[in-house]
């Protein structure tokens, strides 16, 4: 579908960080997010890394256009920062916008390439209609519940989780200083979590979304278990690990109890946090890319925390008040 834009996919993955910056400084963007209070740091910290990983898995064909995990979180947030659907058509538009003028610049934009462009974000912009649409049907339906009275209490964040979303990197690493730093036997713990990412992928080909299947997610948790203590044993990447181990607990707890009609969901959020976590290793440890080893540790566990809802939104939903700490 994407013939052009797979043959550039490589060179997408380097631009990132100069399509991501003229992102949110395209000038409507910029002023949207300015009369909205939300910084371009925290825009881009939260949001515009994991649109561009799921941009980037459209185009490799690792997933379809209009799933991806981090909208349902970014519709919530504009909801809370009084954002209209018109503000958010204009700051979507914008990767659009720095994407043709990234091709434009580097004189490679021919009518195929327009073409590719403009029909990935269209079809991608579908699944945010659809999520802006699931997110405000289910505030009037929450508006309804209020009238009668209620005793369901939502899960509480506790210390650690709310510490991780909050916390500030106050001593910045880059991917190559850190990586030089290892030795051998360290970076060889990285194979294994490339091991385990084709591992998942496997197992998520098996499922098959008209019925339960718990032995699968059971071994989904095994496997995202032992990335853990992988994780664990590069010491500089704790937090990671925790968000990782949140997310195992929560699928031993929920995975006889899930409910069919959210299966396929449930199914791509967690394929697109894998992809989130492969494309983390690559820009760490393999492309040496990343400016700061440690941009997916709260954007991780916030996400985790929405596939927690996922998986038990009846039991385990977390309050209003309380969902405002994920961002």
């Amino acid at each position: 579908m994407y013939e052009e834009l797979q043959k550039h996919s490589n060179l997408l993955e380097v631009a990132r960080s100069t399509i991501e910056y003229d992102w949110v400084n395209y000038e409507l963007v910029s002023e949207h997010l300015k009369e909205s209070n939300v910084s371009k740091r925290f825009f881009v910290g939260h949001f515009s890394w994991r649109i561009t990983s799921h941009i980037l898995s459209i185009v490799r064909d690792r997933t379809k256009a209009g799933s991806c995990p981090v909208i349902h979180v970014m519709v919530q947030y504009f909801h809370e920062k009084n954002l209209s659907f018109e503000d958010i058509f204009v700051i979507c538009s914008g990767l659009r916008q720095a994407m043709l003028k990234f091709f434009l610049e580097a004189k490679m934009l021919d009518d195929k390439l327009f073409s590719e462009i403009n029909k990935l974000f269209d079809l991608n912009f579908v699944g945010v209609i659809e999520e802006y649409k699931i997110f405000y049907d289910s505030k009037m339906d929450n508006v309804a519940q209020k009238v009668a009275p209620s005793h369901k209490k939502g899960r509480i964040l506790n210390d650690d989780e709310l510490a991780l979303l909050h916390k500030t990197q106050t001593n910045v690493i880059n991917a190559l200083d850190y990586v030089n730093s290892l030795d051998t036997d360290t970076l060889q713990e990285v194979q294994e979590l490339r091991e385990l990412e084709n591992e998942l992928d496997d197992i998520f080909e098996q499922f098959d979304y008209s019925k339960l299947e718990p032995e699968l997610y059971l071994l989904v948790a095994q496997k995202l278990e032992r990335y853990v203590h992988a994780i664990n044993l590069l010491f500089e990447f704790k937090d990671l690990a925790f968000s990782v181990a949140n997310l195992v607990g929560t699928i031993e707890r929920h995975c006889e109890s899930i409910d069919i009609s959210i299966q396929k969901k449930l199914i791509t959020f967690l394929k697109n946090t894998i992809d989130d976590m492969r494309s983390w290793r690559e820009n760490v440890f393999i492309n040496q890319s990343a400016i700061d080893i440690h941009y997916l540790d709260s954007s991780l566990l916030s996400v985790i925390l929405q596939i927690e809802l996922l998986f038990s939104p009846d039991e385990d939903e977390i309050d209003d008040d309380t969902e405002l700490e994920l961002f």
